[in-house]
């Protein structure tokens, strides 16, 4: 009844946790634009000094550069990464008193077949650490495979899955460390109850 109920409550909360701000994908060293429009009550502003930063997830800065005016006060740049992950993007713009801002995250998406290869390894492997441990009844496999599964869900959620969109591959993200954070949990409790049983 426990399992069911857990089931039930991360069933119900994945798409809640699973509603982040859409963000662009892209291909390794797919050449994309980066536009930001600066305009005030009189309407576009044209002449302003514009930037674009772009940080790893830690926030560490990967990029730096300005923007080009292109017209109609919209400032643009190009980019494109040989890295794969998922990036923090800012902009902004300044003229005067004028100033705006804007976020342009992105992930870039590495080789998908051998991604989706790796994951479903991984997974497979964790479920046969779980399947040993249950048969084996020695919970240090069940605490490798929970490790296994939050690892690979953590992957998923900053990472993103290869032809998926956010929301799939959130869902999906937090399904999975549920999953392990559970094993954990239960593996954790039978082993404690197991030590006190002996």
């Amino acid at each position: 009844m426990k399992i069911i109920i857990l089931l039930m409550f991360i069933i119900l909360i994945t798409p809640v946790l699973a509603q982040e701000r859409d963000i662009d994908i892209f291909d390794l060293n797919e050449v994309f634009d980066l536009s930001i429009h600066l305009t005030d009550e009189t309407g576009d502003i044209t002449g302003a000094e514009c930037q674009t930063q772009i940080r790893f997830i830690n926030f560490t800065v990967k990029d730096q550069f300005t923007n080009n005016e292109i017209e109609g006060g919209y400032y643009n740049a190009t980019y494109n990464s040989s890295e794969a992950g998922t990036f923090l993007c800012r902009q902004n713009c300044t003229k005067g008193t004028d100033f705006t801002a804007e976020i342009c995250d992105f992930k870039i998406r590495s080789d998908e077949k051998l991604i989706i290869t790796a994951i479903i390894t991984i997974l497979a492997v964790a479920l046969i650490f779980l399947i040993i441990g249950i048969w084996q009844k020695d919970w240090n496999f069940g605490f490798f495979s929970g490790f296994l599964f939050c690892i690979m869900g953590i992957y998923i959620f900053t990472t993103g899955l290869p032809s998926f969109d956010n929301f799939v591959s959130n869902s999906l993200s937090i399904i999975i460390i549920g999953l392990g954070a559970y094993i954990l949990f239960r593996a954790s409790v039978e082993s404690l109850e197991g030590a006190e049983g002996s």
